[in-house]
């Protein structure tokens, strides 16, 4: 049986990824202990002793934050990174599985891009990004480990905390139940792909033991919706309406952003991402569930 080990277990995609190996039942689980000395140092090769396949999906900044404090970015992210990747080899990990951010490594696209298509990022958070990816070459062409990077979408769905500033979707649904105002940054009119949540996870856990031909892949839904379209959608699915506010566009946000997901169509051919009005549904029913508990 083989062993999976988890870094970022307790975040939105670590969360579901663990909930999909568990319902699964074919893997073993390991969760490496979280310290604080992990923090900006990474894990230990006591830590990562027995894993096959390690997924790291840890991050302790996002792009609005790194966009102010850039520094951060050294110490909270590549740091620990580079170290525990280093540990991994050490461990005698078998695959690495990097999760990366789609939504910031390209910049602004104007066409569906794919993944040989040049690295813009314009935050510090999409720049070290990029850095966790090609040192990730580095490991490959040193140790002859097998490395596999998923530029994800913007990730959606029950179980997101939008209070850590990220996730469009949750955070519209979630103020409009609340009868809050959503703050639209610019004219709408940027363009996101959204993903749902157990796609991703499915698509991860999947590739634990899939030989792949590529290294990286656009994990992606490949369909684009400008953010007033969004807003158009929730309400024509869940009925809600909203108070928009609209404000300057933010610096650290890209336009507009669309995937060319043929090499993940390629790689996955029976795999159909979720639609987004079913993704909305859930996530509305999963977000109503619980703002009726709190009350």
């Amino acid at each position: 049986m083989m062993t999976l080990g988890i870094i970022g277990a307790t975040g939105f995609i670590g969360t579901a990824l663990k909930n999909q190996i568990q319902k699964a039942g074919t893997s073993r689980l390991i969760i490496p202990t979280h310290t604080i000395k992990t923090r900006t140092e990474g894990y230990t090769l006591e830590a990562l002793k027995g894993i096959d396949v390690l997924y790291y999906l840890a991050s302790a900044t996002i792009p609005a934050s790194s966009w102010e404090h850039p520094e951060r970015e050294l110490d909270l992210n590549l740091r620990p990174f580079i170290n525990t990747m280093h540990a991994a080899v050490d461990a005698g990990v078998r695959k690495l599985i990097f999760v990366s951010s789609g939504g910031t490594v390209y910049g602004t696209t104007t066409e569906p891009v794919n993944e040989t298509a040049a690295l813009m990022p314009i935050s510090p958070y999409g720049i070290f990004k990029c850095s966790m990816e090609y040192y990730l070459n580095y490991l490959n062409e040193r140790f002859n480990l097998p490395t596999v990077v998923f530029r994800v979408s913007n990730v959606y769905g029950p179980g997101q905390n939008i209070h850590k500033g990220l996730g469009i979707i949750n955070t519209f649904i979630e103020r409009a139940l609340q009868h809050l105002p959503v703050s639209l940054f610019g004219s709408g009119e940027a363009a996101r792909d959204f993903i749902y949540i157990d796609d991703v996870a499915h698509i991860l856990y999947k590739t634990a033991d899939k030989t792949q031909q590529y290294n990286v892949y656009n994990l992606a839904s490949g369909h684009t919706y400008a953010l007033k379209e969004v807003l158009h959608l929730i309400t024509k699915t869940t009925g809600l309406t909203f108070n928009i506010e609209y404000k300057p566009r933010r610096a650290s946000d890209t336009l507009r952003m669309a995937f060319n997901t043929a090499r993940l169509t390629e790689a996955f051919p029976e795999f159909k991402t979720t639609a987004i009005e079913r993704g909305i549904l859930n996530t509305y029913t999963h977000l109503q569930s619980q703002f009726q508990q709190s009350k």
